[in-house]
């Protein structure tokens, strides 16, 4: 994302040392393999569900309320001052406090990293990385893992998300 004018309440950068530390604690769980040809890009675990952000008629589906329905859900499986890390290939990591996150805000403008998949590979997890999501660029498509996401992601409703791909890694 070109803007970074985000609220220091709501996102904070990564230490570089702590940043290779998350990647390699991200590796070695889902096994990552960046490429435009191999998919899914990771191991998706289980409980999984993969979502198609391309809809048949080839539109996509609309970053904006992918990224509102995941930041509510995150909200739903977080507390007050709790933070996830968000990891985006090549790029600063930071970690984000949903709570914080105003609601008013465009997300286009102010989130250093979206959830949507736009262009990178974009990673939102819990600390202990037990629930999160995978957002592959050149599928396009979105990975959501751990018990307490997807409930939280049925409970808001996942109609903005595109139809389902995969269960668990499999079609």
């Amino acid at each position: 994302m070109a803007s970074h004018r985000f609220d220091s309440a709501a996102w904070a950068q990564v230490r570089a040392d702590e940043e290779h530390e998350l990647w390699d604690r991200f590796d070695a769980a889902f096994c990552f393999r960046p490429s435009m040809h191999e998919l899914p890009g990771i191991n998706e675990p289980t409980p999984s569900i993969t979502y198609d952000l391309v809809y048949e008629d080839a539109t996509r589906v609309e970053p904006v309320w992918v990224n509102r329905t995941l930041l509510t859900a995150l909200r739903r499986v977080t507390g007050i001052d709790d933070s996830v890390v968000v990891l985006n290939w090549h790029h600063q990591t930071y970690r984000c406090r949903p709570h914080r996150v105003r609601d008013e805000e465009p997300v286009d403008d102010t989130w250093p990293t979206e959830i949507y998949p736009d262009y990178d590979y974009y990673i939102w997890l819990a600390e202990d990385m037990r629930y999160g999501t995978f957002g592959h660029p050149w599928e396009p498509s979105l990975c959501i893992f751990g018990e307490e996401l997807i409930a939280a992601v049925t409970e808001v409703g996942d109609e903005a998300l595109g139809r389902i791909l995969r269960r668990n890694g499999r079609p």
